[in-house]
């Protein structure tokens, strides 16, 4: 509803939506409603339907893309063609680039909105930097005694001590209290 369109369930959200309902109940924060959707890159307006009609295209292409890539890897000479350009892609990520993350979480009659960007591209240059800081964030609270066992997120485990890390790893984070 935030959004205003319609949106994509994310890649990773069958990953995700379970690991982020069990670290929020280990915390007591049942009954937790939690979408993993995005935007697709493009504007909302009334000649894409508010993003339905480009929303229907893309999932039906990679329906329809889906079968051909199985039937590739099973072809040996399609196979040999793609391992061959595999091998030879390589990417560092840019450094010079940033994205950032706008979210919503609402309980009752609060309300928070928050920004979170982060420098480099989301793909390569972001992922590392945000796995590079959760893990040495989890193994320094390892060390000193910490880490509370079990499955949960970093957000969950490591808290204040992670957005320090990520602060001080050029990440930024906002939070502003708004109505729901």
């Amino acid at each position: 509803p935030q959004a205003g369109c319609f949106t994509l369930a994310h890649f990773m959200f069958w990953c995700n939506v379970p690991v982020v309902h069990r670290s929020f109940g280990a915390r007591g924060a049942n009954p937790l409603r939690f979408r993993d959707r995005e935007q697709l890159p493009m504007p909302a307006a009334w000649w894409n339907l508010w993003h339905l009609l480009p929303a229907l295209g893309l999932y039906a292409a990679i329906g329809l893309a889906l079968p051909l890539f199985y039937l590739a890897a099973l072809l040996p000479p399609l196979r040999a063609a793609a391992e061959r350009r595999l091998a030879a892609y390589s990417y560092q990520g840019d450094a010079s680039s940033s994205f950032a993350v706008l979210t919503r979480a609402s309980c009752g009659k609060r309300a928070v909105d928050v920004t979170f960007a982060c420098p480099g591209d989301p793909g390569i240059y972001g992922t590392a930097l945000l796995a590079a800081e959760c893990s040495l964030g989890l193994v320094d609270a390892t060390r000193r005694g910490a880490l509370a066992p079990g499955f949960t997120t970093p957000a969950i485990a490591l808290g204040d001590a992670l957005v320090d890390r990520l602060r001080a790893a050029g990440c930024t984070i906002e939070a502003k209290a708004t109505q729901p």
